[in-house]
């Protein structure tokens, strides 16, 4: 049995899960996931540790017997990830466990994708955009860029019967990146889903990418464009087990995990 604990403080929102789970897959997981969230500013240091306690001891597991531990790496709050990863780190090292780091701009494409598909026909096979941002200074956006190409709908019979495996498989086409909201620019052949922060910024980038030339996108061709929640500990143990389900989760030792930071990007 995987068990997974998931930190993210990249946001005001203090947010840890706990998955239990018989396998990794994503029916499993929102039977079998225990979430706690606190949106205190300033306060994940006083927080997170007793938050991961109360979800150990609920669940009667010791931290030894955890699994791997899934870090939200940014971008996001520098003294937020900071607190994270270090936690994450302390208890990898006192308990030999393997570390995963997941971008919050991930996390936000997996957030709107999952969106869409519920509120959707699923069209299984069709390639879509996803458009990913959080914001950054006034004119400027944390960003990336991933393709879906259909649920992966593959059956599992390895306990005798048949079970769809339910993963939501992006693929990083941009990673992530920081823009001025006039220089945005992503590929035009796909339809596309887009998530943000600000709605003023999100229409701003749409209005951007309608007017662009050649390149010019219908408003048909948007399928979605909202404004994203808060961060969510169990949103990103979603979208790290769809990352091991398609085989781009990567587990690392904790003196390689290190936060995504992005300022000195832009010049």
């Amino acid at each position: 049995m995987p068990n997974l604990l998931a930190l993210d403080c990249s946001t005001p929102n203090c947010s840890v899960a706990l998955s239990t789970a018989d396998k990794m897959d994503l029916l499993d997981l929102e039977a079998n996931c225990q979430e706690l969230s606190i949106c205190r500013k300033r306060s994940h240091h006083r927080l997170i540790l007793p938050m991961i306690d109360r979800l150990l001891k609920q669940a009667q597991i010791a931290q030894a017997e955890l699994n791997n531990i899934i870090c939200n790496i940014g971008p996001g709050s520098f003294v937020g990830l900071r607190i994270s990863l270090g936690v994450a780190q302390g208890i990898s090292y006192a308990n030999s466990l393997q570390l995963s780091g997941v971008s919050s701009l991930e996390v936000l494409a997996t957030q709107v994708l999952d969106s869409w598909l519920n509120s959707a026909t699923r069209q299984t096979g069709n390639k879509i955009g996803v458009l990913s941002m959080c914001d950054s200074k006034p004119g400027e956006v944390y960003w990336a860029y991933y393709l879906y190409a259909g649920l992966d709908d593959g059956l599992d019979n390895s306990a005798g019967e048949s079970q769809i495996v339910y993963s939501l498989n992006l693929q990083e086409v941009i990673p992530p990146s920081l823009s001025k909201l006039s220089e945005l620019q992503i590929p035009s052949q796909y339809p596309l889903l887009i998530i943000g922060g600000e709605r003023e910024n999100i229409d701003a980038v749409i209005s951007n990418l309608m007017s662009v030339g050649r390149t010019a996108r219908s408003t048909s061709q948007i399928l979605l464009s909202q404004q994203a929640d808060q961060s969510s500990a169990k949103d990103l143990l979603k979208t790290a087990i769809s990352k091991f389900l398609s085989g781009s989760l990567d587990s690392i030792s904790p003196a390689k995990l290190t936060p995504l930071y992005l300022r000195d990007a832009l010049s």
